[in-house]
């Protein structure tokens, strides 16, 4: 039996198709915006920390991260991203680069992190080990 035979009147039944139809476009609609998702959240991990250098769209002279904060802000998010508990290696001179940049253009920021005991630095320390996070000090304040 058809489905036609049961609705005799010809549209409760393509109604029926109709709304079928849209249901499985929209399921294919909502899988292949989760797939691209992915693939956007996959491609900012592998991106790592070059999200540091990042500069303002308006004014190519002016970066968007400015702030010690900021920077341990960014390492946390992309340890989430990635599910890690650590920061890459490679990632570690985005870190020194952008912490250079903001103690030589901030004297405040440039006391924190002068001061290897603060908040900003602890989390360094957790996300890249006692180590490396010595190291990056070093070159910082070298400067």
């Amino acid at each position: 039996m058809k489905a036609a035979d049961i609705w005799s009147d010809g549209f409760r039944h393509k109604d029926r198709i109709d709304e079928l139809k849209l249901f499985f476009e929209n399921q294919q609609r909502e899988k292949e915006i989760k797939e691209h998702e992915a693939q956007a959240r996959q491609k900012s991990v592998d991106a790592g920390l070059s999200t540091l250098d990042r500069k303002h769209a308006s004014d190519p002279n002016v970066f968007l991260v400015t702030k010690f904060q900021q920077v341990t802000n960014d390492i946390e998010n992309w340890c989430k991203k990635s599910k890690s508990n650590y920061v890459r290696e490679p990632d570690d001179e985005y870190i020194v680069r952008t912490l250079i940049r903001i103690a030589a253009s901030d004297n405040k920021e440039l006391t924190n992190i002068k001061n290897f005991d603060s908040k900003y630095w602890k989390i360094v320390r957790s996300r890249c080990g006692e180590r490396r996070a010595k190291v990056i000090y070093d070159r910082v304040l070298k400067g």
